[in-house]
Formats: C-alpha cells, structure tokens, sequence
C-alpha cells in the first residue's frame, strides 16, 4: 500500500507477508504506521483470533480500512459540491447576472470559485485513482485466496477453507463498494466540470 499521495491520503504504508503452506505460520512486517493505528491493528488481531490465524487477513482488514477512509471522503466532496453549486449560483433554480452586482466582485468571486472547484476536481481524482489501487489490491487478495485454500497441508485445510471463505466474502464486498464509490466520483467530477464551464463562461 505504499504509494505516493503527495499529503491527500492519511495513511502511507507498506506491508511484506510470507506464509509457510505446511506449517501454516505466518510472518508479516508492517511499517508506516502511527502509534494509534498500531494499536487499532493489535486489537483487531486480538479480537478476532480465528479470522488473524489467515495469512489473509491483515491485508483483508487494511483493504477495508482503506475503503472506509475514502467513502468518508467522498461524502465530503458531495457536500463540498453541493455548496459550491450554492455559491456559484450557476444552476437552473438559483441564476443571478452580472447586472445583479458590480462588475468587479464579481469576477474576484468567481476566481475564487474556480479555485474551489479545480480543488474538488483534483481531490475527485486522488481518490478514484486511489479507490482503483484498492480494487486491483482487493482482486490480488482474492487470488492468494484460492492459491492458499489449494495449497494448504491436508490436516489444515478445513479451517484455512473457512476462514478464506469469510475473508473472500469481505473481498468481494469491498471490491463492490469499491466501484460504487469510482460511480460516484466519477458523477462528482462530471458535474465539477459543468459548473466549471460555466463559470469560464462568465469570466470570458
């Protein structure tokens, strides 16, 4: 998960697993994490000791945490639009002209406004460029889902085949609320780009 996000994403790690099929064991080196984020790891390895024996889980977990992240996020940039269509007064219900005011302000507050809405365009996609790392992560997790479910010693196999099958299904939940929420920045930025047209409009 290590990448660059030049600041936009509060998370910026980087995680190394192997896992021995025979024995089972599993060792991982997690590095980049705040203290608080340590520690919110260890619980969730406490808590759920049957799914935490999967070599899987961990990146199952952060793929999720991951998710949650930026679906906060895109939230805001919905509210981050909404008011900017309300200020920019460039929608069908709400029209002012330039008649309306002085000329001046106008064009003062507009600049600003386009300032405001390059930023949701750009933050729109840090995070869908974001969100598509984390379904091609995801779709990995899957894929060493069925490789260790195969491969796992006999007198292991059962219990590695159940948990999988939990983790799997978290996976695919993910990778679907994943492409949900590059619907929804994709629909953001299509209607970003249309006020933003409209007020090159004005200026112009």
């Amino acid at each position: 998960m290590r990448r660059q996000n030049h600041g936009v994403f509060s998370m910026n790690i980087a995680l190394s697993i192997s896992h021995d099929l025979a024995t089972g064991r599993t060792f991982a080196m997690l590095l980049g994490t705040s203290e608080e984020q340590t520690w919110w790891i260890l619980d969730q390895l406490s808590d759920l000791p049957m799914l935490a024996s999967h070599p899987l889980f961990l990146p199952t977990m952060l793929s999720k945490y991951t998710l949650s992240h930026v679906a906060y996020r895109v939230r805001l940039l919905h509210d981050a639009l909404k008011d900017f269509e309300m200020q920019s007064k460039r929608t069908r219900f709400m029209n002012v002209t330039l008649a309306d005011c002085d000329p001046t302000e106008e064009l003062k507050k507009h600049d600003e406004l386009r300032k405001d809405v390059l930023q949701i365009i750009q933050l729109a996609t840090a995070w869908e460029d974001m969100l598509r790392t984390c379904s091609s992560m995801t779709e990995g997790i899957r894929q060493a889902n069925k490789r260790i479910k195969f491969g796992t010693a006999r007198q292991r196999r059962k219990v590695v085949k159940e948990v999988g099958a939990i983790l799997d299904e978290r996976s695919q939940f993910t990778r679907d609320e994943t492409q949900n929420l590059v619907s929804q920045l994709q629909f953001v930025k299509e209607r970003t780009q249309a006020q933003m047209n409209a007020i090159h409009h004005i200026i112009a």
